[in-house]
C-alpha cells in the first residue's frame, strides 16, 4: 500500500546519515498525515483521546497503549504490531500527541446516549457501527455517529442484534424481575420493590450524570450476586459479571470504564472511602486520573456506571444521609429451591438479543411521555432522573411508591446510627413520654451513654443533628428554636411501632414502641 508511512518507513532502517530516533520520528509523522486523510483526532473535554474512523461509519478507536482496536488499527494500515517495540509505541506516542494538541473536542458516549433537546434516545449495538435511534414515533436503525453522537463500545461487551420482528412482549420483566423472591419490608411491599427493580434496569439506558445506587440485601445464598450478574449479562454479554474491590484508584478506574459496576459482598469489607466515593461516583462527579502520554499530565473522566451492589446489611452506608437518599435498598430472600446459576446465566445470555429489544420497545411511549411534559417536574426524590424516569413509565404510582421508598431510605439511615439509637432508646424506655426537648447538650449526654464513647462534643452534636435533619424530620417530626437562649430541640415518638433491642439501662430486653394515638 503506498502510504506517506510505507515511504518515510521503507525497510525500517534508516539512512546512513540519519539518527535511528529521527528516522522513528518522521515516520511516526507520516502515519499521523495517512491517518487524517481517513478519519480525524478527537478529544473528550476530559482529555481523553480517540481516532473516528470515517469508514466504517464513525468507528471510535480510543488512543490507548493497551486498546485492542487501536492496535488493530496499526497491524492493518501500517502493517507494525506491538511486538516491534520502537515504531510501534512512536507510532501510539504521535496519535496520542496529535488529539492532545489539535483534535476537536467530541462527545463519545458508552452504550446510550439522551439527546435532551430533541428527546431523542440512541442506544449502541455494541457492534462499533449500528446504532438504534429512538424518538416518539418509533426506533430506527442507523450508523455510529448519526446526528453527531459516537459510540466507544465499552471494553468486553459483546454485539447485540435488534430483532422487533421475533421476541417475546414482556420477556425482560418475566426473566429479569417476575422470579426474584423479594422480601416485605415495613417501608416497601414486594410489589413496590420489583417495580423499583425494573425501573432501575430501564434506567441503564439514560445516560444521566445522576444515577441512584442499587443494593440488593439478603443473606447468603439468596441469590444476590447471580441476579444482578443475569442482568449485566443481558446487557453486556458473557462478560457481566461482578468484582470484588478494595481499593479507591480501582473503583475510580472500574465506574469510568463502563455503564454497569457490580460490587459483590460489601459486608465483607472494611473501606472507610467508599460512601464519600459512592455519593460522588452517583452524582457525577468526575474522576481525576493519572495520563501517561504527555509527561505524566492529569485528566478528568466522567463516571460512567450504575453501581449495584451486594451485602447482607447496610453497612456500607456508614449511617450517612448522603448515602442513604441515593440508594434503593432492596431486599430478597432464598428460594425453596436452588438453581444452577452457570446454567441459568447461560440462558440469560441465549436470550439477550429479545431481553434487550424488547426494553429498546418500551421507550418511545416513554419520550412520547417525556415529550407531553410542559415543565420538567419537582421531585423531593434525590435522585430526581430515576423518578422522572418511573414516572414517565408509571404516573399513577410514583406518588406513594417514592414516599414509601424515601421512608425506606429514612430506614438505612438510622441503622447503628447513635443518634437515631439515642432517640429510640428514650422513647423505648420512656413509654409514657410522648415528646421531649433538649439541648444539643443534653442530645450528647444520651449519644454517650448509648455509645459509650466521649468523643462526642456539643458542637459535633449540633452538626450531626443538621446533617441528618430531614430524616430527623422524617422520623421524629423533629423542630428547634431557641429557648433561654439555647438552641432546643423537639422530638416526638415515632408514629409506627418499632421493635429494637437496647445494651445499658434496658438490661438487653426487647422493648416494644407502643402507636401513638
Amino acid at each position: 500500500m503506498d502510504t506517506y508511512f510505507a515511504r518515510a518507513y521503507g525497510n525500517g532502517r534508516p539512512g546512513k546519515e540519519e539518527a535511528k530516533g529521527h528516522f522513528i520520528s518522521r515516520a511516526a509523522q507520516a502515519a499521523v498525515k495517512d491517518l487524517k486523510q481517513i478519519g480525524s483526532f478527537r478529544k473528550t473535554v476530559g482529555k481523553e483521546l480517540f481516532y473516528i474512523l470515517r469508514e466504517p461509519s464513525g468507528a471510535v478507536v480510543p488512543l490507548e497503549k493497551g486498546s485492542i482496536q487501536l492496535a488493530t488499527l496499526i497491524q492493518r494500515r501500517f502493517n507494525i504490531n506491538a511486538s516491534s517495540a520502537d515504531i510501534y509505541n512512536a507510532l501510539v506516542n504521535a496519535f496520542q500527541v496529535e488529539a492532545f494538541q489539535y483534535g476537536k473536542e467530541v462527545e463519545v458516549y458508552q452504550f446510550s446516549h439522551v439527546n435532551v433537546n430533541t428527546h431523542t434516545l440512541y442506544v449502541s449495538c455494541l457492534d462499533e457501527e449500528n446504532v438504534l435511534k429512538i424518538t416518539e414515533n418509533g426506533v430506527q436503525s442507523v450508523k455510529n455517529g448519526e446526528d453527531g453522537v459516537f459510540f466507544r463500545d465499552p471494553e468486553h461487551w459483546q454485539p447485540w442484534k435488534f430483532v422487533p420482528d421475533s421476541y417475546e412482549k414482556g420477556i425482560s420483566k418475566r426473566l429479569l424481575v417476575d422470579d426474584v423472591n423479594f422480601v416485605e419490608t415495613e417501608a416497601l411491599t414486594k410489589a413496590d420493590q420489583a417495580l423499583l427493580f425494573e425501573m432501575w434496569m430501564k434506567s441503564l439506558f439514560i445516560d444521566s450524570e445522576v444515577k441512584p445506587l442499587l443494593a440488593i440485601i439478603g443473606p447468603s445464598e439468596s441469590g444476590k450476586t447471580t441476579l444482578l450478574e443475569c442482568v449485566k449479562t443481558a446487557f453486556a454479554g458473557r462478560m457481566g459479571k461482578a468484582e470484588t474491590i478494595s481499593k479507591e484508584d480501582a473503583f475510580k478506574a472500574a465506574v469510568a470504564a463502563e455503564p454497569v459496576f457490580i460490587i459483590d459482598n460489601l459486608d465483607e469489607t472494611d473501606m472507610p472511602w467508599l460512601s464519600e466515593a459512592l455519593c460522588a461516583a452517583s452524582t457525577g462527579a468526575w474522576f481525576t486520573l493519572r495520563a501517561l502520554y504527555l509527561n505524566n499530565k492529569k485528566y478528568s473522566a466522567a463516571p460512567r456506571a450504575y453501581i449495584a451492589m451486594t451485602s447482607t446489611n447496610v453497612d456500607f452506608a456508614q449511617s450517612k444521609s448522603t448515602v442513604a437518599n441515593r440508594s434503593l435498598v432492596l431486599e430478597i430472600a432464598p428460594h425453596d429451591l436452588n438453581r444452577d446459576p452457570v446454567s441459568h446465566r447461560a440462558f440469560i445470555l441465549s436470550k439477550r438479543d429479545e431481553i434487550l429489544t424488547d426494553l429498546v420497545m418500551q421507550f418511545p411511549d416513554y419520550i412520547k411521555a417525556w415529550k407531553a411534559e410542559k415543565e420538567t417536574p419537582r421531585t423531593r426524590f434525590r435522585m430526581a432522573p430515576f423518578e422522572l424516569l418511573t414516572r414517565r413509565f408509571h404516573p399513577d404510582r410514583v406518588e406513594a411508591l417514592f414516599e414509601k421508598l424515601t421512608s425506606a431510605q429514612t430506614k438505612v439511615e438510622a441503622e447503628n446510627n447513635p443518634l437515631f439509637l439515642a432517640l429510640d432508646r428514650f422513647f423505648a424506655t420512656h413509654p409514657e413520654m410522648n415528646e421531649v426537648h433538649w439541648t444539643a447538650d443534653q442530645v450528647r449526654a444520651m449519644v454517650v451513654d448509648v455509645t459509650r464513647q466521649e468523643k462526642w462534643t456539643t458542637i459535633g452534636i449540633g452538626k450531626k443533628i443538621k446533617q441528618h435533619e430531614r430524616s430527623l424530620k422524617r422520623k421524629y417530626q423533629m423542630d428547634h428554636r431557641p429557648i433561654n437562649g439555647y438552641e432546643t430541640y423537639f422530638f416526638r415518638r415515632p408514629q409506627t411501632e418499632d421493635k429494637e433491642t437496647f445494651s445499658g439501662d434496658s438490661g438487653g430486653t426487647e422493648v416494644v414502641h407502643p402507636p401513638v394515638n
